[in-house]
């Protein structure tokens, strides 16, 4: 059966020793905390999603200059066997990171959004890396995907 679902998913760079901390669904729509440091979102489970879209807006606030891009991990996390998470909770099994190619944004000090979308999701997780040149940012993230249960 085919399915489609739409989250909002943040990030919150309050502690930037983790590499990303996952808020979960927000049907209200906040945005994460300003965030004056580069940082690594949480992963985020896109296993057997067709194709996923990733929304990111943010607002001139803070002057953000840097980059903005998408990472994928193939790997399988501690969570994903009997009496674990099912594996769809990110945990440090995920450690291998790749760049998307052409899922890199340049944020230029103003507000804005854009948008990356991939048509076939083949990994199992998917996160937002902010590298920071100065400024600070508060972004909302959200994720849409379709899939087969």
């Amino acid at each position: 059966m085919l399915n489609q679902k739409s989250e909002l998913f943040q990030y919150e760079a309050a502690d930037h020793t983790k590499s990303g901390t996952y808020i979960g669904p927000q049907p209200d729509g906040t945005t994460v905390n300003v965030a004056a440091a580069s940082f690594n979102s949480a992963g985020y489970p896109i296993k057997n999603a067709q194709g996923y879209i990733v929304g990111l807006s943010w607002p001139a606030t803070g002057t953000p200059v840097g980059t903005v891009k998408l990472q994928v991990s193939l790997d399988i996390p501690y969570g994903n066997g009997a009496g674990g998470g099912g594996g769809l909770n990110p945990d440090a099994g995920l450690v291998q990171w790749f760049d998307v190619p052409s899922a890199t944004y340049a944020l230029t000090g103003v507000a804005d959004s854009v948008a990356f979308e991939a048509t076939l999701a083949m990994a199992g997780w998917v996160r937002v890396v902010w590298t920071r040149t100065s400024g600070s940012l508060s972004m909302t993230a959200r994720i849409q995907f379709k899939g087969i249960n």
